[in-house]
């Protein structure tokens, strides 16, 4: 009988550890178009460059802490979903791109999944991406050049 009892309580208690474990599991999606070929050049938020096998979106607003700019990236390699039509998609704003990131980029639930869209030629392909954490730059550290080929007598 206490066989059969400590079953029940442990029946229970994955049952309990998995009902929490969906709860805090549960993200919201956010959507975005990042389409910087119908911007002009000096009208966009968005820098977007590739360094190593990361590519990243850097969002220019300085509205994260420290005066920084939300960056979010993706492998260079992973393939996109393509797809040819957006309008079941509700897509985010940027205003609501950059409250979402400012609000949540410092914390460490990850509340939130990344998705953009580019426009590649006619089809758009949608990229999962991760917001990074915002960092400080420690501006008391200067490169200073010293010109090793003079003497000083």
């Amino acid at each position: 009988m206490n066989f059969f009892r400590a079953y029940i309580v442990i029946i229970m208690f994955l049952i309990t550890s998995a009902l929490h474990a969906q709860t805090i599991l549960k993200r919201d999606t956010v959507y975005y178009l990042i389409d910087t070929a119908s911007v002009p050049k000096n009208d966009r938020m968005f820098v977007v460059g590739q360094e190593g096998s990361i590519y990243g979106y850097r969002l220019t607003c300085q509205c994260y802490p420290w005066q920084t700019d939300p960056v979010f990236y993706r492998r260079a390699l992973s393939k996109g979903i393509i797809s040819s039509n957006i309008q079941d998609i509700k897509l985010a704003t940027l205003r609501s791109l950059i409250s979402i990131a400012v609000k949540f980029g410092m914390d460490e639930k990850n509340e939130h999944v990344y998705f953009f869209i580019e426009r590649l030629n006619e089809k758009l392909i949608r990229y999962e991406v991760s917001l990074a954490k915002p960092w400080r730059q420690d501006k008391s550290i200067d490169m200073i050049s010293v010109d090793t080929t003079k003497r000083n007598h």
